[in-house]
């Protein structure tokens, strides 16, 4: 459950720049201990690098990376732990990718209801000044409270970036309406700080803290936005990829 709050929030942690240059995006992560179900798990910290370009985008993510390509509407997704790479035409049909049924059942069960309200606050993040805003996302399952602070200080392309992150974040049932309400938001998020409660714990919850350390301009590795050559290519299993969240 904690790594599908981070797949949730991480959405609203990344940007785009224009698509004249590449932009690399260093992000860290932490996530403090918590307890579910009388099992307590530790704290822990993680980096994501993203990399944007004009129409594609590369998140690295642990030992999984995704690559978006518009230009040949397919999103890769890379297990460098097994050498494997799967592919998913684009858009992605989630019904299409679950048994019969399934992709019904899940929507109902992990629909989430969005709220983003911004506030007058602003304080300085690393470089550059941010102004908070406040979202709320509720399903039958849990509830997550997060605070964005988002900046106008970097020039970026919120579309291209709705557009391409989309992409990674449909393979979510029930996650449909969440972009569409991070478009209201004023400037790139450059901190997210994220509390999951889940519905009949008692225990706790999860605090999940995001923070971009560094945005430049930079000329991508070789084969970047390609899938790594020698790897074994796999079909994609939404279901496993689901249950391992």
């Amino acid at each position: 459950m904690g790594q599908r709050c981070f797949a949730i929030v991480v959405a609203v942690t990344l940007l785009t720049a224009a698509a004249a240059a590449d932009t690399k995006i260093v992000h860290t992560t932490h996530q403090d201990a918590f307890t579910i179900g009388g099992q307590t798990q530790p704290a822990a910290d993680a980096d994501r690098v993203t990399w944007l370009g004009d129409g594609r985008m590369r998140v690295d993510a642990g030992t999984t990376t995704y690559i978006v390509r518009l230009d040949s509407s397919t999103l890769f997704i890379v297990d460098h732990g097994a050498r494997t790479v799967s592919s998913v035409g684009l858009p992605i049909d989630v019904a299409r990718l679950l048994p019969e049924g399934m992709a019904e059942q899940m929507s109902a069960m992990m629909h989430f209801d969005f709220e983003v309200t911004p506030t007058d606050e602003t304080k300085q993040v690393g470089a550059w000044t941010a102004r908070r805003w406040n979202m709320t996302m509720t399903s039958p399952m849990v509830t997550v409270e997060s605070a964005l602070w988002a900046t106008t200080d970097l020039e970026i392309d919120h579309g291209a970036y709705v557009q391409l992150f989309g992409q990674i974040a449909a393979l979510q049932p029930g996650m449909e309406g969440q972009l569409e309400k991070l478009r209201a938001i004023d400037g790139f998020v450059v901190e997210t700080v994220s509390t999951t409660r889940i519905t009949g714990e008692s225990d706790g919850a999860m605090t999940w803290t995001e923070r971009a350390v560094s945005v430049e301009t930079a000329e991508p590795p070789p084969g970047a936005y390609d899938p790594p050559d020698g790897y074994t290519k796999r079909e994609f299993d939404l279901m496993a990829t689901l249950q391992r969240r």
